[in-house]
């Protein structure tokens, strides 16, 4: 744990694009998995029996508080309102008994009991169905039923779907719109390997859901109509990334800026030896993403660093005093005159929504700082971009995973 403990500080600070900070962390955890997949071998190729365990994504879409006698005032508030695309909605409770049938639904709770379409239901926990067509909520429309139950002071709505077309559902946001066949392969067997490990570990820690649909798990907008997202999870169908025997932690940012991963300070990469590329990636140097550019002024920068620094006076001077071997920030030095504050790379990070990474150099002017910095994200896994230009110079999907994951194995779920 403590190779994950580390990333987890590291990844803290990190905002990315095309992947969330949320997920990655989840990724992080979720790689650190004891539980042993089965084999079984074929004249093909290694498969994983997951089992039917594996073949039902649980996303967890929303929580709503209980009302009580404090919240009648809002009641409109913790109401959920469902409805469908075809014709019917068909509530039942956990025995299959029909409750009600009707083209809309609305359900909340009131005092520990269910209310469904303003008639109370004594069941804990109930099944919605479209006859016909795709339920919706919110403005969105999910394959799948959806299970609604009670949790604590909360009313749990989960989207139960089956795990290709939720691979489906999650390339239509975590991808780039127009990309090609060959690098939404690509990201169809790093979201199926993440989610299974997700589904993993919410099986060992008995949780309801397996992922949330925010930027803590993997962004799920439910169904859509890109013919080309559909191909690329059909083509790798039940394809995940594993060592070991394991799935492995899939990380990916948007471009990894040429840096070695293998030299990033402190991490331990014993646990993830996939991670630890020993090399760097030289194809998203082709993309207007490599590098990014933010210029601050003194009182710019110093309105901003406020919140890291109590009392902090006018800035005089800000360096970059230390890298480890990847080139990535470590330590910078803030000066006021006389007096000078170390802040780590972090801290400054966090205060610089515009630094898009740790591989940067910064430069005065007047009273004016330029950070120039290179990569999108993280540094750790795929590189987005890179595997784009990859797939532009004739690379397929399995050259493109081995290269940013060296030592895994493209292992097929029976």
């Amino acid at each position: 744990m403590q190779f994950l403990n580390y990333l987890f500080s590291y990844l803290s600070n990190i905002r990315l694009h095309g992947i969330n900070r949320c997920l990655v962390l989840s990724i992080l955890y979720a790689g650190h998995i004891t539980q042993p997949f089965f084999f079984t071998r074929t004249n093909k190729q290694t498969q994983i029996q997951a089992g039917p365990l594996y073949d039902t994504v649980r996303v967890l879409l929303k929580t709503v508080p209980h009302i009580d006698q404090h919240t009648d005032q809002h009641a409109d508030q913790h109401v959920v309102l469902i409805s469908t695309t075809g014709e019917c909605l068909q509530v039942c409770d956990t025995n299959g008994k029909k409750v009600i049938k009707a083209p809309t639904i609305d359900i909340q709770v009131k005092k520990g009991i269910l209310y469904v379409n303003g008639k109370k239901n004594r069941q804990s926990k109930l099944h919605i169905t479209s006859l016909s067509g795709h339920i919706c909520i919110d403005g969105k429309s999910y394959d799948g039923y959806l299970s609604c139950m009670q949790q604590h002071n909360e009313l749990l709505i989960i989207n139960e779907v089956p795990l290709e077309e939720y691979i489906c559902s999650v390339l239509h946001t975590e991808s780039w719109p127009g990309w090609p066949l060959e690098v939404n392969k690509v990201f169809a067997i790093t979201s199926r390997t993440y989610v299974i490990s997700m589904m993993m570990q919410a099986q060992k820690a008995e949780r309801l859901y397996h992922v949330h649909n925010s930027n803590r798990h993997q962004t799920y907008q439910g169904v859509h109509d890109k013919k080309i997202l559909k191909d690329a999870v059909k083509q790798t169908e039940g394809i995940i990334l594993t060592h070991d025997n394991k799935p492995i932690i899939a990380m990916f940012d948007s471009c990894c800026g040429g840096v070695i991963p293998a030299h990033i300070h402190d991490v331990e990469f014993n646990h993830a030896p996939y991670l630890a590329r020993t090399y760097p990636c030289t194809h998203c140097k082709r993309c207007w993403i490599y590098n990014w550019q933010v210029t601050l002024t003194a009182d710019e920068l110093h309105e901003r660093l406020q919140r890291q620094v109590k009392k902090l006076k006018p800035i005089h001077g800000l360096h970059v005093t230390k890298r480890d071997k990847a080139g990535l920030v470590q330590q910078v030095l803030v000066s006021n005159g006389r007096k000078k504050v170390h802040l780590d790379g972090k801290q400054l990070y966090s205060c610089l929504k515009e630094i898009k990474s740790f591989c940067y150099t910064i430069e005065k002017e007047k009273d004016t700082f330029t950070l120039s910095g290179r990569g999108y994200g993280h540094h750790l896994g795929l590189c987005q971009w890179g595997a784009r230009e990859m797939v532009r110079d004739g690379w397929d999907y399995r050259r493109i995973l081995k290269f940013y994951y060296p030592g895994t194995k493209c292992t097929r779920c029976a």
